[in-house]
């Protein structure tokens, strides 16, 4: 059951956050909005192992694992903020979406994990329903959206890769000891970024912006990190990405709501393919507990 719960956590946490990361960047820059995140962040979860006592491993298993997850979403981070500055913020979300495909197929390979017709079949449909969302969003503004769609794409393909490989390493580790490694990987790559990029900081820092920052590092960060490792160490890498098909429709939603991005008419018709693909996909899995 309380595998469940974290799965709609997760749900959630991908649906907010895109519309977060960009209203972050606003008036700070993508290096600096993205380094005080994680360096909020990693402060969070020290005083969250202090609290309850969690020791941080620091056996060449836990290493490989933080260095791994760590330098893998320092890119995949990076390639997401980037890709926002050019895409709405509900797009990101829908071409996350893809996450479980790409980690099925990953997962196939490198963990042995089964992909059988109902996820084939399933993949396609969620694909299709992506498709058409998209192709209805894009039809006149296509060109402007080309790089943030490639940029973003790599990032889901780097989140892939990463989850893949951390759930062959980092077995039996606590989620959020992977979460606290991780960002002390990520926190020194993402200062020597804003240095190097940016270098400088703002005199004046938008509410609106520094109220994202500390949602992002919060909830998305904290919360969302541990989340996933959670997901990764009791189910399948498949279905711990599931998560990101079922974010599109919110994500959209709110970037219609709240950042008065355009909704084509194509969108619930989409949506509808992307719940009938989940549904397959998870067809004969009724439960999501595996290891």
């Amino acid at each position: 059951m309380f595998v469940w719960v974290v799965f709609f956590i997760s749900v959630l946490v991908n649906s907010t956050t895109p519309l977060a990361i960009q209203w972050s960047q606003q008036g700070v820059g993508l290096f600096l909005a993205v380094t005080v995140r994680m360096m909020l962040a990693l402060l969070i979860c020290l005083g969250l192992h202090l609290l309850s006592r969690t020791p941080l491993p620091r056996t060449q298993q836990a290493i490989h694992t933080y260095l791994i997850g760590g330098l893998g979403f320092f890119f995949g981070v990076s390639c997401c903020y980037w890709g926002l500055q050019w895409i709405p913020s509900g797009w990101t979300a829908v071409l996350f979406g893809l996450s479980p495909i790409f980690n099925g197929l990953l997962a196939r390979r490198f963990l042995s994990e089964s992909f059988g017709w109902n996820r084939g079949v399933g993949s396609l449909l969620g694909l299709m329903g992506l498709g058409f969302i998209f192709y209805q969003s894009s039809q006149n503004e296509l060109s402007k959206l080309g790089l943030g769609v490639v940029i973003t794409l790599a990032a889901v393909i780097i989140f892939s890769f990463t989850s893949v490989f951390m759930k062959k390493v980092g077995r039996n580790i606590n989620p959020m000891a992977i979460t606290t490694g991780c960002l002390m990987v990520m926190i020194p790559c993402f200062f020597a970024s804003w240095y190097v990029k940016e270098g400088g900081v703002p005199l004046e820092i938008p509410w609106r912006s520094l109220g994202a920052i500390l949602y992002l590092a919060m909830v998305s960060t904290v919360i969302g990190f541990i989340a996933l490792y959670y997901l990764l160490g009791k189910v399948d890498a498949t279905v711990a990405a599931l998560p990101n098909l079922l974010a599109p429709a919110l994500a959209v939603w709110l970037g219609v709501v709240f950042n008065g991005e355009t909704l084509q008419s194509g969108f619930l018709f989409g949506t509808a393919f992307i719940l009938l693909g989940l549904s397959i996909f998870q067809w004969k899995s009724p439960r999501m507990m595996v290891s």
